[in-house]
């Protein structure tokens, strides 16, 4: 069952939506492990993270039925988490690419000079 906005679940039914918010949180937590963004993205994400556990943790201490607007709440904060995530990720792609392709442009200008001198 795919969790819609304004659907009200009950305590039965909430599972779905902590399984939803567990997984985006263990996303989170490996990408922050891997160390591979700047200082800023790792702020952001963090930030994203402490988020996300509030809002797991406020599920997890709801006895009741999650009213529409909560069910809401949470499937935004997934959303925003999983865009400021692939957001970095993106961002580290073209970074690595653009090293990637320097690297390559460097090393064939060095081997043009070096083999034009060469036959001098």
């Amino acid at each position: 069952m795919a969790l819609k906005e304004n659907q009200a679940l009950t305590p039965e039914k909430k599972q779905i939506l902590i399984d939803e918010i567990q997984r985006e949180l263990f996303l989170i937590s490996s990408a922050v492990k891997e160390k591979k963004y700047n200082e800023g993205a790792y702020l952001i994400l963090q930030k994203t993270k402490d988020d996300l556990q509030a809002t797991l943790n406020k599920v997890l201490a709801k006895k009741g039925i999650i009213t529409p607007s909560e069910t809401s709440k949470a499937l935004q904060q997934i959303d925003d988490a999983k865009r400021a995530r692939l957001e970095k990720d993106f961002v580290f792609g073209i970074r690595k690419g653009t090293f990637f392709i320097l690297s390559v442009a460097i090393i064939g200008v060095a081997s043009y000079f070096v083999i034009k001198n060469k036959n001098k």
